[in-house]
Protein backbone atom coordinates (compact mmCIF):
# COMPACT_ATOMS: atom_id res chain seq x y z
CA UNK A 1 0.00 0.00 0.00
CA UNK A 2 3.00 2.41 0.74
CA UNK A 3 4.54 1.18 -2.57
CA UNK A 4 1.15 2.68 -4.46
CA UNK A 5 1.28 5.57 -2.42
CA UNK A 6 4.27 6.83 -3.63
CA UNK A 7 3.25 5.47 -6.94
CA UNK A 8 0.31 8.10 -7.17
CA UNK A 9 2.11 10.90 -5.82
CA UNK A 10 5.21 10.68 -8.03
CA UNK A 11 2.69 11.00 -10.82
CA UNK A 12 0.86 13.56 -9.44
CA UNK A 13 3.94 15.48 -9.27
CA UNK A 14 4.79 14.75 -12.46
CA UNK A 15 0.98 15.43 -13.79
CA UNK A 16 1.29 19.08 -12.18
CA UNK A 17 4.32 19.93 -13.58
CA UNK A 18 3.16 19.39 -16.88
CA UNK A 19 0.29 21.25 -16.17
CA UNK A 20 2.73 24.04 -15.30
CA UNK A 21 4.71 24.14 -18.30
CA UNK A 22 1.67 23.32 -21.03
CA UNK A 23 -0.10 26.91 -19.16
CA UNK A 24 3.20 28.59 -19.62
CA UNK A 25 4.10 28.08 -22.62
CA UNK A 26 0.72 28.43 -24.29
CA UNK A 27 -1.36 30.88 -21.88
CA UNK A 28 -0.14 32.47 -19.22
CA UNK A 29 4.03 33.14 -18.47
CA UNK A 30 4.02 31.99 -14.94
CA UNK A 31 7.23 30.26 -15.47
CA UNK A 32 9.51 32.99 -16.26
CA UNK A 33 10.74 35.78 -13.99
CA UNK A 34 8.14 38.94 -14.80
CA UNK A 35 9.94 41.05 -17.57
CA UNK A 36 8.97 44.63 -15.37
CA UNK A 37 10.64 43.20 -12.49
CA UNK A 38 13.96 43.28 -14.29
CA UNK A 39 16.40 45.60 -13.10
CA UNK A 40 19.97 46.09 -15.03
CA UNK A 41 22.91 47.52 -13.64
CA UNK A 42 25.23 47.23 -16.90
CA UNK A 43 23.91 50.40 -18.35
CA UNK A 44 24.44 52.51 -14.49
CA UNK A 45 27.62 50.78 -14.04
CA UNK A 46 29.08 51.68 -17.79
CA UNK A 47 27.58 55.36 -17.80
CA UNK A 48 29.45 56.09 -14.42
CA UNK A 49 32.53 54.59 -15.48
CA UNK A 50 32.57 56.41 -18.71
CA UNK A 51 31.86 59.75 -17.16
CA UNK A 52 34.86 59.51 -14.77
CA UNK A 53 36.90 58.77 -17.59
CA UNK A 54 36.24 61.91 -19.24
CA UNK A 55 36.30 63.98 -15.89
CA UNK A 56 39.33 66.18 -15.71
CA UNK A 57 39.31 65.84 -12.00
CA UNK A 58 39.28 62.04 -12.40
CA UNK A 59 42.02 62.24 -14.95
CA UNK A 60 44.51 64.68 -13.32
CA UNK A 61 43.86 62.10 -9.91
CA UNK A 62 44.73 59.30 -12.09
CA UNK A 63 47.57 60.32 -13.95
CA UNK A 64 49.18 61.76 -10.50
CA UNK A 65 48.50 58.37 -9.01
CA UNK A 66 50.04 56.78 -11.80
CA UNK A 67 53.18 59.57 -11.90
CA UNK A 68 53.48 59.10 -7.80
CA UNK A 69 53.55 55.34 -7.71
CA UNK A 70 55.73 54.74 -10.99
CA UNK A 71 58.28 57.05 -10.62
CA UNK A 72 58.67 57.10 -6.77
CA UNK A 73 57.88 53.34 -6.10
CA UNK A 74 57.62 51.19 -8.92
CA UNK A 75 60.64 52.73 -11.42
CA UNK A 76 63.49 53.11 -8.47
CA UNK A 77 62.57 49.35 -6.90
CA UNK A 78 62.46 47.78 -10.29
CA UNK A 79 66.18 49.50 -11.42
CA UNK A 80 67.65 48.82 -8.06
CA UNK A 81 67.20 44.85 -8.05
CA UNK A 82 67.74 44.19 -11.70
CA UNK A 83 70.72 45.64 -11.78
CA UNK A 84 72.54 44.93 -8.43
CA UNK A 85 74.41 41.86 -8.88
CA UNK A 86 72.99 38.44 -7.95
CA UNK A 87 74.48 37.42 -5.27
CA UNK A 88 73.93 40.24 -3.24
CA UNK A 89 69.80 39.63 -3.32
CA UNK A 90 71.06 36.01 -2.68
CA UNK A 91 73.14 36.62 0.09
CA UNK A 92 70.39 39.41 1.61
CA UNK A 93 67.45 37.09 1.18
CA UNK A 94 69.72 33.47 2.90
CA UNK A 95 70.65 36.33 5.83
CA UNK A 96 67.49 37.28 6.45
CA UNK A 97 66.66 33.71 6.58
CA UNK A 98 68.96 33.02 8.85
CA UNK A 99 68.11 35.84 11.36
CA UNK A 100 64.72 34.51 11.17
CA UNK A 101 64.45 30.66 10.89
CA UNK A 102 67.85 29.60 10.93
CA UNK A 103 70.97 27.84 9.34
CA UNK A 104 68.97 25.12 7.22
CA UNK A 105 66.45 27.63 5.85
CA UNK A 106 69.20 30.03 4.93
CA UNK A 107 70.71 27.30 2.89
CA UNK A 108 67.48 26.36 1.35
CA UNK A 109 66.63 29.70 0.46
CA UNK A 110 70.07 30.34 -1.56
CA UNK A 111 69.19 27.39 -3.01
CA UNK A 112 65.99 28.30 -4.28
CA UNK A 113 67.40 31.58 -5.81
CA UNK A 114 70.26 29.87 -7.32
CA UNK A 115 67.47 27.99 -9.20
CA UNK A 116 65.38 30.77 -10.23
CA UNK A 117 68.67 31.83 -11.82
CA UNK A 118 69.75 28.69 -13.12
CA UNK A 119 66.39 29.20 -15.11
CA UNK A 120 66.77 32.12 -17.20
CA UNK A 121 63.82 33.93 -15.14
CA UNK A 122 66.51 36.28 -12.70
CA UNK A 123 65.40 39.68 -13.82
CA UNK A 124 61.63 38.80 -14.24
CA UNK A 125 61.83 37.43 -10.90
CA UNK A 126 63.35 41.03 -9.75
CA UNK A 127 60.45 42.89 -11.36
CA UNK A 128 57.63 40.00 -9.89
CA UNK A 129 59.24 40.73 -6.81
CA UNK A 130 59.45 45.04 -6.86
CA UNK A 131 55.63 44.76 -8.45
CA UNK A 132 54.62 42.69 -5.23
CA UNK A 133 56.61 44.59 -2.61
CA UNK A 134 55.24 47.74 -4.23
CA UNK A 135 51.45 46.56 -3.64
CA UNK A 136 52.18 45.33 -0.01
CA UNK A 137 53.67 48.55 0.85
CA UNK A 138 50.49 49.78 -0.47
CA UNK A 139 48.15 47.61 0.82
CA UNK A 140 49.76 48.59 4.21
CA UNK A 141 49.75 52.21 3.68
CA UNK A 142 46.12 52.27 3.31
CA UNK A 143 44.80 49.12 5.28
CA UNK A 144 46.16 49.40 8.46
CA UNK A 145 44.39 52.68 9.01
CA UNK A 146 41.40 51.93 7.79
CA UNK A 147 41.75 48.65 10.26
CA UNK A 148 42.45 51.09 13.17
CA UNK A 149 39.35 52.81 12.20
CA UNK A 150 37.28 49.95 12.21
CA UNK A 151 38.58 48.62 15.43
CA UNK A 152 37.28 52.13 17.25
CA UNK A 153 34.15 51.82 15.41
CA UNK A 154 31.96 48.82 15.43
CA UNK A 155 29.19 50.65 12.79
CA UNK A 156 32.50 51.83 10.24
CA UNK A 157 34.07 47.95 10.99
CA UNK A 158 30.61 46.01 10.13
CA UNK A 159 30.37 48.31 6.75
CA UNK A 160 33.72 47.37 6.13
CA UNK A 161 33.22 43.84 6.57
CA UNK A 162 30.58 43.76 3.90
CA UNK A 163 32.58 45.58 1.51
CA UNK A 164 35.68 43.32 2.20
CA UNK A 165 33.50 39.99 1.58
CA UNK A 166 32.69 41.41 -1.80
CA UNK A 167 35.96 42.15 -2.69
CA UNK A 168 36.96 38.61 -1.78
CA UNK A 169 34.77 36.81 -3.56
CA UNK A 170 34.51 38.81 -6.74
CA UNK A 171 36.76 36.89 -9.38
CA UNK A 172 40.25 38.93 -9.75
CA UNK A 173 39.23 39.60 -13.87
CA UNK A 174 36.55 42.07 -12.39
CA UNK A 175 39.13 44.25 -10.74
CA UNK A 176 41.30 44.06 -14.14
CA UNK A 177 38.32 46.21 -16.51
CA UNK A 178 37.72 49.33 -14.01
CA UNK A 179 42.01 49.68 -13.65
CA UNK A 180 42.26 48.78 -17.04
CA UNK A 181 39.21 52.04 -17.92
CA UNK A 182 40.35 53.86 -15.34
CA UNK A 183 44.44 54.25 -15.12
CA UNK A 184 45.16 52.53 -19.03
CA UNK A 185 47.45 49.53 -19.68
CA UNK A 186 50.74 49.17 -18.16
CA UNK A 187 52.77 47.96 -14.87
CA UNK A 188 51.51 50.72 -13.08
CA UNK A 189 47.88 49.05 -13.59
CA UNK A 190 49.31 46.02 -12.69
CA UNK A 191 50.01 47.09 -9.22
CA UNK A 192 47.21 48.93 -8.69
CA UNK A 193 45.06 45.59 -9.57
CA UNK A 194 47.04 43.75 -7.18
CA UNK A 195 46.58 46.28 -4.82
CA UNK A 196 42.61 46.01 -5.18
CA UNK A 197 42.86 42.27 -4.77
CA UNK A 198 44.99 41.98 -2.11
CA UNK A 199 44.25 44.60 0.70
CA UNK A 200 41.72 42.96 2.68
CA UNK A 201 44.24 40.02 4.57
CA UNK A 202 45.70 43.42 6.26
CA UNK A 203 42.73 45.40 7.10
CA UNK A 204 40.89 42.36 8.47
CA UNK A 205 43.75 41.20 10.67
CA UNK A 206 44.47 44.46 11.63
CA UNK A 207 41.32 45.26 13.19
CA UNK A 208 41.14 41.98 14.41
CA UNK A 209 44.05 42.31 16.16
CA UNK A 210 43.45 45.70 17.61
CA UNK A 211 40.58 44.38 18.96
CA UNK A 212 41.08 40.98 20.33
CA UNK A 213 44.06 43.31 22.49
CA UNK A 214 41.66 43.75 26.33
CA UNK A 215 40.57 46.63 27.75
CA UNK A 216 42.42 46.50 30.61
CA UNK A 217 45.56 47.66 29.01
CA UNK A 218 44.01 50.36 27.11
CA UNK A 219 42.85 51.53 30.54
CA UNK A 220 46.00 51.54 32.38
CA UNK A 221 47.20 53.58 29.91
CA UNK A 222 44.82 56.17 30.04
CA UNK A 223 44.98 56.03 33.86
CA UNK A 224 48.66 56.89 33.49
CA UNK A 225 47.99 59.90 31.29
CA UNK A 226 48.37 57.95 27.59
CA UNK A 227 46.38 59.19 24.90
CA UNK A 228 44.54 57.60 22.24
CA UNK A 229 47.70 57.49 19.90
CA UNK A 230 50.23 56.56 22.55
CA UNK A 231 48.29 54.04 23.68
CA UNK A 232 47.63 52.74 20.27
CA UNK A 233 51.34 53.33 19.10
CA UNK A 234 53.23 51.82 22.80
CA UNK A 235 50.62 49.13 23.80
CA UNK A 236 48.04 48.18 21.30
CA UNK A 237 50.38 47.60 18.44
CA UNK A 238 53.10 45.65 20.36
CA UNK A 239 50.13 42.89 21.44
CA UNK A 240 48.57 42.98 17.93
CA UNK A 241 52.14 42.64 15.80
CA UNK A 242 51.53 38.90 15.33
CA UNK A 243 47.99 39.56 13.46
CA UNK A 244 49.48 42.41 11.73
CA UNK A 245 52.10 40.11 10.83
CA UNK A 246 49.97 37.26 9.07
CA UNK A 247 48.32 39.91 7.32
CA UNK A 248 50.97 41.19 6.32
CA UNK A 249 52.09 37.15 5.23
CA UNK A 250 48.28 36.75 3.57
CA UNK A 251 49.09 40.04 1.34
CA UNK A 252 52.05 38.96 0.15
CA UNK A 253 50.70 35.17 -0.58
CA UNK A 254 47.34 37.10 -2.85
CA UNK A 255 49.86 39.75 -4.29
CA UNK A 256 51.71 37.04 -5.80
CA UNK A 257 49.04 35.11 -7.32
CA UNK A 258 47.70 38.30 -8.59
CA UNK A 259 50.74 38.04 -10.88
CA UNK A 260 49.68 35.36 -12.78
CA UNK A 261 46.95 37.75 -14.21
CA UNK A 262 48.48 41.09 -14.33
CA UNK A 263 49.86 40.86 -17.48
CA UNK A 264 46.42 40.86 -19.50
CA UNK A 265 46.77 44.73 -18.43
CA UNK A 266 50.13 45.40 -18.98
CA UNK A 267 52.05 43.67 -16.28
CA UNK A 268 55.51 42.26 -16.54
CA UNK A 269 57.78 39.85 -14.69
CA UNK A 270 56.80 35.90 -14.35
CA UNK A 271 53.36 36.59 -15.33
CA UNK A 272 53.96 37.42 -18.80
CA UNK A 273 56.36 34.78 -19.29
CA UNK A 274 53.47 32.10 -17.92
CA UNK A 275 51.37 34.42 -20.98
CA UNK A 276 54.02 34.06 -23.56
CA UNK A 277 54.79 30.39 -22.73
CA UNK A 278 51.03 29.72 -23.28
CA UNK A 279 50.48 31.58 -26.27
CA UNK A 280 53.65 29.61 -27.78
CA UNK A 281 52.41 26.21 -26.28
CA UNK A 282 55.54 25.93 -24.56
CA UNK A 283 55.00 23.74 -21.17
CA UNK A 284 58.48 24.55 -19.95
CA UNK A 285 58.42 28.38 -20.19
CA UNK A 286 55.58 28.70 -18.28
CA UNK A 287 56.07 26.33 -15.92
CA UNK A 288 59.37 27.36 -15.04
CA UNK A 289 57.89 30.75 -14.38
CA UNK A 290 55.15 30.07 -12.24
CA UNK A 291 57.41 27.81 -10.30
CA UNK A 292 59.28 30.94 -9.76
CA UNK A 293 56.67 32.56 -8.46
CA UNK A 294 56.10 29.84 -6.19
CA UNK A 295 59.57 29.96 -5.09
CA UNK A 296 59.71 33.34 -4.36
CA UNK A 297 56.20 32.92 -2.50
CA UNK A 298 57.35 30.52 -0.34
CA UNK A 299 61.09 32.26 1.18
CA UNK A 300 58.99 35.62 1.81
CA UNK A 301 55.98 33.32 3.21
CA UNK A 302 58.32 31.55 5.67
CA UNK A 303 60.53 34.18 6.94
CA UNK A 304 57.16 36.49 7.86
CA UNK A 305 55.55 33.35 9.64
CA UNK A 306 58.91 32.77 11.59
CA UNK A 307 59.30 36.38 12.61
CA UNK A 308 55.52 36.29 13.75
CA UNK A 309 56.60 32.77 15.72
CA UNK A 310 59.36 34.97 17.31
CA UNK A 311 56.95 38.10 18.46
CA UNK A 312 54.64 35.70 19.83
CA UNK A 313 57.43 33.94 22.33
CA UNK A 314 58.33 37.35 23.04
CA UNK A 315 55.30 38.31 24.30
CA UNK A 316 54.56 35.19 26.11
CA UNK A 317 51.82 33.84 24.05
CA UNK A 318 53.67 30.53 22.84
CA UNK A 319 55.85 28.82 24.99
Amino acid sequence: MNLLAKDIMLFLIFLVLFLIAFIDHYFLEIGTFPKEWKLSIRQPITNAVESLTVNPGFISFAKGLRAFVYLNLLRPLDVFLTQIPWWYTLAVFSALGYVTVGIRFAIITALLLLFIGACGIWTQSMITLSSVLVSVVLCFVIGVPLGIIASYNERFRNIQNVVLDAMQTLPYFCYLIPVLMFFGGGTVSAVLATVIYSIPPIIRLTSLGLTQVSGTYSEVSRSFGGTLIQTLNKVKFPLAIPSLVIGFNQTVIMAFAMQIVTPLIGGKGLGLEVFNGLARSDTGRGLAAGIGIVLLAIIIDRITLAWTKKQREALGLIS
